[in-house]
């Protein structure tokens, strides 16, 4: 039987509490490396303009990550030391909710954003209105009319992303 106080947490003297916060500490010093190396991975990964993760937004993923942790070290920590606060553990755990929250509200938003104006480019390009077309020299149009829409997609990576497009493959509408 583990002795426990008047509360029913366990008691701070007993070898069983040392062992439970050895434990869970072990635990959150993996989760923290954990997590620490795929952000950087993620980082780095994002960083080349040529992968998949080139056209995610690094700064709403990495606010979902810090929020997580945050969340993440909140429970390990009132795990192995039972006598935190609940304010602090209700206040860290509520912002860290409303932060991931409205970071995955804000990357569907920019999902929905990004489709809309690829389904846009799209049917301009493939649009035969007379005004258009006879505008063909003057506007910048020309890309937009000669390249599908997986070129076009593949050449932008997100509307709010910092990715240079210039790149040497990129000869339509030369």
């Amino acid at each position: 039987m583990i002795p426990v106080d008047d509360t029913g947490r366990w008691l701070s003297s007993t070898p069983e509490y040392k062992i439970r916060v050895g434990i869970v500490m072990s635990v959150y010093i993996i989760y923290l490396f954990y997590i620490t190396i795929t952000a950087i991975m993620f980082v780095n990964k994002a960083k080349d303009k040529h992968s998949g993760l080139a056209q995610r937004n690094t700064k709403l993923v990495m606010l979902q990550v810090i929020s997580g942790c945050l969340m993440g070290t909140v429970g390990m920590i009132s795990t192995a030391f039972q006598k935190w606060p609940a304010f602090l553990r209700l206040w860290f755990t509520n912002i860290g909710y409303i932060v991931m929250f409205a970071a995955v509200i804000a990357r569907g938003f920019q999902y929905i954003v990004v489709s809309n104006l690829h389904n846009i480019t799209s049917d301009i390009a493939n649009s035969k209105n007379p005004r258009l077309m006879s505008m063909q020299g003057q506007t910048s149009l020309d890309f937009v009319r000669k390249s599908s829409r997986l070129q076009r997609s593949e050449s932008q990576s997100s509307a709010f992303s910092n990715t240079d497009y210039d790149t040497p493959t990129d000869t339509i509408g030369k």
